[in-house]
């Protein structure tokens, strides 16, 4: 707009973009008919609106009726984020990241959670507590989303009728059943043929129990890293295998000189992207960068036309490198198996530091003028197959190996390796979690938060307004 104190201009220019509003003089924030339609247009222009027309229930139910995406909510007067109809339709409009920003004492209300729960069961996490030790209202969560058994009281995760409804939805809601459940064969059964993998928080006890684990393995070949070793002597269960070679984990032929070994950890997963400031210094231009409009996958993300968490580059988790060592590692985080032919130690921490190399590093500061955005997650059950060539290796000796690491914010991280001496190589992951975003500024400050677009928009918003290079 050319005239800021034009009331015409400034109207044309809110029913176009309702964020328009920003650029607004002041005495026109007050205007309910400005407001009105620049609300109506992008239910985030309430953020500048006059404090006067935030306490106004017409304007604050128009945006939180209109914007999907973001949750205006935040932007109302405290008043109205007591107003159960103002909540309810945030609710039902935008889902429950609306309930973050309601007041608590409608977090008490079971008509809200229960419109909550028809988008999204983990809205049982904002629930006061009397709300998580109501059955109808865990039920409800937890058949939208098993994993919502999470925020239930503990003493619901002892009712059966309730974790049976989790683990149906979700095998792996059997992780926060009480102890008591998880030994119980009809609710790890009904985990594990939803999620073969959901056999890891099975009781040990019903990790010998052959119907229990053929059910899990046929649902998932990699349940069978969980299963008790007492079944390999169990005639059926060896039959099974026998008759399902496609669901045994295929262990390559060795000879006399070689030792097998399966060390087990946890993969860190990296993507980066450098953005530019320019392109995201408003908050048109922040929300259309951060938005995944056709709705194309888990953190598609618009502005750089693609999922953050596809193909990253990802390491083993090995250990913390030592303070006086570059090359020597002080802890190790993994666990080394080694086959049933060899009785041997295998030490690992000696290894060898090729500094930065592929895989990110942090703290980063991008050049003036640039973001880096550092997506990561942890993968879960990382197997990796080591085979040493070594022609003393039925001596009974020690057998010292030296694996390649980088540094990381997390500590070191080994890749795949081949030497004359060994072989070290990926062969599968499990689940993911810890999706989280560091957010890089030129001036070397770091942020760190989830990775939803909404906690990303505020992270970013904020530090290049405090900056005053978000216009």
């Amino acid at each position: 707009m050319k005239d800021n104190k034009d009331r015409n201009e400034v109207l044309a220019a809110v029913k176009e973009d309702g964020n328009a509003l920003e650029y607004a003089d002041e005495s026109l924030k007050k205007d309910k008919e400005i407001v009105m339609a620049a609300v109506k247009q992008d239910g985030w222009a309430l953020e500048y609106a006059d404090e006067s027309l935030k306490k106004d229930k017409e304007i604050v139910m128009a945006a939180v009726t209109q914007d999907e995406w973001c949750t205006p909510l935040f932007f109302a007067d405290t008043s109205l984020k007591k107003d159960k109809e103002i909540v309810m339709v945030a609710v039902k409009t935008s889902g429950s990241k609306s309930l973050k920003n309601a007041d608590d004492s409608l977090l008490k209300d079971k008509e809200i959670f229960m419109a909550a729960f028809k988008q999204d069961g983990f809205a049982l996490d904002y629930a006061d507590e009397s709300l998580k030790k109501n059955k109808e209202i865990v039920m409800a969560a937890v058949k939208q989303d098993g994993w919502a058994l999470e925020y239930a009281d503990e003493s619901l995760k002892k009712n059966k009728e309730i974790v049976m409804a989790a683990v149906k939805e979700d095998g792996n809601a059997l992780e926060y059943a009480d102890e008591s459940l998880k030994k119980d064969k009809e609710i790890v059964m009904a985990a594990v043929k939803q999620d073969g993998y959901a056999l890891r928080f099975a009781d040990e006890s019903l990790k010998k129990n052959k119907e229990i684990v053929m059910a899990a393995v046929k649902e998932d070949s990699l349940a069978l890293d969980f299963a008790d070793e007492s079944l390999q002597k169990d005639k059926e269960f060896a039959d099974f295998m026998s008759k399902n070679p496609h669901l045994m984990f295929k262990i390559p032929d060795i000879d006399s000189n070689e030792v097998l070994a399966i060390i087990s950890g946890e993969n860190l997963c990296v993507n980066e992207f450098t953005i530019d400031e320019k392109d995201i210094n408003t908050t048109e231009k922040i929300k259309d960068f951060f938005s995944d409009p056709e709705d194309l996958g888990f953190r598609f993300t618009k502005g750089l036309g693609l999922e953050v968490y596809d193909c990253p580059i990802e390491r083993l988790m090995l250990g913390t490198l030592s303070d006086n060592n570059e090359n020597k590692l002080s802890s190790v985080d993994v666990e080394i198996q080694l086959d049933s032919d060899h009785e041997l130690d295998i030490d690992i921490t000696n290894v060898k530091n090729i500094g930065q190399d592929e895989f990110p590093q942090l703290p980063a500061t991008p050049i003036k003028g640039q973001i880096l955005l550092t997506y990561y997650f942890i993968a879960q059950d990382a197997i990796y197959e080591l085979k040493i060539f070594k022609k003393d290796a039925e001596t009974g000796e020690n057998i010292k190996i030296c694996i390649e690491v980088e540094p990381s914010w997390m500590g070191a991280v080994a890749n795949n390796t081949e030497t004359a001496e060994f072989e070290f190589t990926l062969q599968s992951t499990g689940a993911s979690y810890d999706h989280m975003v560091i957010i890089s500024f030129d001036d070397g400050k770091c942020i760190e938060c989830d990775s939803e677009h909404e906690e990303i928009i505020k992270s970013i918003s904020e530090y290049l307004i405090s900056k005053r290079v978000f216009n």
